[in-house]
């Protein structure tokens, strides 16, 4: 409502309860930071009250790249946003050979939480698989 009470101020007109009521249904799904955003979009375009088909309108044109950005900026490297890298271990089994497996560790950047099956409360779900830490792994 917030948001609404200023797009009526800087419009100098108010929008009609009914048309507020309408804008709440169609519009509840919508976060309100985008809903900000798309507003501040509409006072750049348009000298008239915003409608819900012009918000849906503004939000399909200006698509999802803010937050895309947003969130590369923040993508580790390692894991790539993952929480998890993989790394492979060569295993001697006797009389079958070598071979290598690959395994899964929590990264560095710690996204993802260790993860060990012993310590799970349910006795029936306990197990020994775990996620080590990478560095517990490789040494470093």
């Amino acid at each position: 409502m917030e948001v609404i009470r200023h797009t009526e101020n800087f419009y100098g007109k108010e929008i009609p309860e009914e048309q507020k009521q309408f804008m709440f249904r169609e519009l509840k799904n919508m976060e309100i930071t985008r809903f900000k955003y798309i507003i501040a979009q509409h006072y750049r375009e348009s000298p008239y009250l915003p409608k819900v088909p012009d918000i849906l309108n503004i939000n399909k044109k200006l698509g999802y790249s803010q937050v895309k950005k947003d969130s590369e900026l923040n993508k580790c490297k390692e894991c790539n946003g993952t929480g998890y890298v993989t790394y492979k271990k060569q295993i001697d089994n006797g009389t079958a050979g070598k071979f290598i497996n690959e395994y899964g560790a929590v990264c560095k950047c710690r996204k993802k939480n260790k993860y060990e099956g012993w310590k799970i409360a349910d006795q029936e779900h306990r197990t020994n698989f775990y996620t080590p830490y990478i560095e517990e792994v490789v040494g470093g």
